[in-house]
């Protein structure tokens, strides 16, 4: 799919790869306060914290990021 996305004429990418616009480079599960939650940091130096568990959820955020950044 890489070789199609140079002719789209914007492209946001999210993901663990080093290429990507929106990188998840560290996700942890928390319980504060009896709490469960994620800690996720992506680009290295961007911190965030959902309500939700799993790291599926930290890549549906970096999902929607992307998805801001795009319009």
């Amino acid at each position: 799919l890489a070789e199609h996305l140079d002719k789209a004429p914007m492209v946001v990418s999210f993901g663990r790869s080093d290429k990507a616009n929106f990188r998840l480079t560290a996700v942890r599960h928390v319980v504060d306060d009896q709490e469960l939650g994620l800690e996720l940091t992506f680009n290295g130096r961007f911190n965030a914290r959902l309500p939700l568990i799993g790291e599926h959820n930290a890549m549906n955020a970096l999902a929607a990021l992307a998805g801001g950044r795009g319009f």
